[in-house]
């Protein structure tokens, strides 16, 4: 870097590249301090508490104490990636002002086509293949998810619980070669989306506040029923994906909206439609 350390951060600071922490009340801003304070709780809440993907993962530790740890810890590990990673991009934002750009045709590009031109062979080789580690370790839980959730949440249920375990495992295969297409659609469906980082969380938010939603239906209350909870992620659903097209409300809020219209239609319904209770003559 022309200039060194001291260069880096006069450019930062001159591009306001270092403003921590912004009070907006503007809701179409995703970065705020009320937008991470109210929609990242949300955010995490669902995440790290409903999502398969991260619950799979800690019904591996030995005990609920040793689960805490986990998440506790790796709120700190995340924060320390996030300050990484915000570094790199400031450094790379100094370091371009000085030397040639290399064409790309999004800023998500900016970081790969450095490694690949930039760094020394031996330690580019590493990144790129600490980058497909990564991505392989968080694909591989994601179709492992989706594939867990299909076959043992639906069809297993559906289907009279009948199945035995070699054809569940069959099936399981095929769902994860089956979700493995639907993502690859997906993911060329998201390149107009914006940063990959966004896109990501922009769908997942959408999805996530229907999910939290129906989970606090079930931990928060005693009234609430399948016709509830079903009536109000069908409701929240079609809310957010209403609020993406119409709105420009940030991502970062959608969690949190979602989840609310979500408990609030679910609670609702459920006290319009209360739940069967057993007669008499069935428990005989």
């Amino acid at each position: 870097m022309p200039g060194g350390w001291p260069a880096i951060v006069a450019a930062g600071r001159e591009a306001g590249k270092f403003q921590i922490v912004s009070f907006s009340w503007d809701v179409t801003v995703p970065f705020t301090f009320w937008a991470g304070l109210v929609g990242g709780t949300f955010l995490t809440s669902a995440s790290h508490g409903t999502d398969q993907l991260l619950v799979q993962r800690l019904l591996t530790c030995r005990d609920l104490r040793d689960s805490q740890k986990a998440i506790i810890t790796s709120g700190f590990i995340v924060l320390a990636q996030f300050v990484l990673f915000l570094g790199i991009g400031v450094m790379l934002f100094a370091y371009y002002q000085h030397v040639p750009r290399p064409p790309t045709t999004t800023n998500d590009e900016i970081f790969p086509a450095f490694i690949v031109t930039t760094l020394p062979h031996g330690i580019s080789g590493l990144v790129i293949a600490a980058i497909f580690a990564a991505a392989m370790s968080n694909l591989s839980g994601s179709l492992n998810s989706l594939a867990s959730t299909t076959v043992l949440d639906f069809y297993h249920p559906l289907t009279g619980r009948t199945a035995s375990d070699a054809k569940l495992l069959r099936l399981s295969q095929w769902c994860t070669a089956g979700w493995g297409v639907v993502l690859i659609l997906i993911a060329i469906v998201a390149r107009g989306w914006g940063s990959v980082f966004t896109a990501g969380l922009t769908a997942a938010s959408i999805v996530y506040g229907p999910m939290l939603g129906a989970f606090c239906l079930g931990v928060l209350t005693t009234r609430a029923n399948a016709t509830g909870v079903i009536t109000g992620i069908v409701v929240s659903a079609a809310t957010m994906l209403t609020v993406w097209w119409t709105t420009r409300l940030a991502w970062t809020w959608y969690v949190a909206v979602g989840a609310v219209v979500c408990f609030s239609v679910g609670y609702l319904v459920s006290l319009a439609a209360p739940a069967l209770t057993v007669s008499s003559r069935s428990t005989r």
